[in-house]
């Protein structure tokens, strides 16, 4: 099978890490992950009464609870494993169609949010997808503390061509792995937007209308 990236949420107060699903015995009903790069993190993980994993496939965040990680030897590395999930929950927003951003041209989003300390970080994004309900961003490895899920950020600003400016404050709902063509790691962030006005809103699906007829002329030419 090929390795799958995924985010190890380890208790409610927003610890985590990045690891990779290494095998999947169904045989011996176990699940090998990769150990965090930190050793405290790692000492937590194995603490942890209940940790979560979600991952991102086609586009769909998936999230399965585990009954807890152990350390366990495997050809020489050590690794950590824990029973197969006896549960696992697809969550995937229909009530907007989501408009999937190519490479050329970029569209940025403009966001500021909240450092460990309070101060304000103003940063530029590039963005993935955006839908009616909210957007995907392509945000460093390095800032994956102020990413958790649950986060309620200060305000965007998304300038859509031809179309106008569009700013929410968004809530992080996930962020896993994402792998850039080429540079420092990368997260996946995915957002809701909170509190777009009614009007951009119609700006927003005028524009995902608009690029959607065209990418589908392109296919279809």
């Amino acid at each position: 099978m090929h390795k799958a990236l995924v985010t190890v949420y380890i208790d409610a107060s927003g610890h985590f890490f990045l690891s990779t699903v290494l095998q999947i015995n169904e045989e011996e009903d176990r699940l090998y992950l990769d150990p965090a790069q930190s050793e405290t993190m790692n000492d937590r993980a194995l603490k942890a009464e209940r940790p979560v994993v979600t991952a991102q496939l086609d586009r769909v965040k998936v999230q399965f609870p585990l009954p807890g990680l152990e350390s366990v030897k495997d050809g020489g590395n050590t690794v950590l494993a824990a029973p197969l999930p006896q549960t696992l929950l697809r969550l995937q927003r229909r009530e907007f169609f989501r408009l999937e951003i190519p490479a050329t041209p970029i569209l940025h989003c403009q966001l500021t949010i909240a450092r460990p300390d309070g101060s304000p970080l103003l940063e530029e994004f590039r963005v993935l997808d955006l839908s009616g309900g909210g957007v995907c961003l392509a945000v460093p490895e390095r800032l994956a503390p102020l990413f958790v899920p649950g986060t309620v950020t200060g305000r965007c600003r998304i300038a859509l061509p031809e179309e106008g400016i569009i700013g929410a404050s968004l809530r992080v709902c996930s962020a896993v792995p994402y792998e850039a063509n080429r540079g420092a790691p990368m997260l996946r962030v995915g957002c809701e937007f909170s509190g777009l006005p009614g009007a951009q809103l119609s700006l927003l699906q005028r524009y995902i209308m608009r690029r959607e007829r065209q990418e589908s002329r392109h296919r279809a030419g």
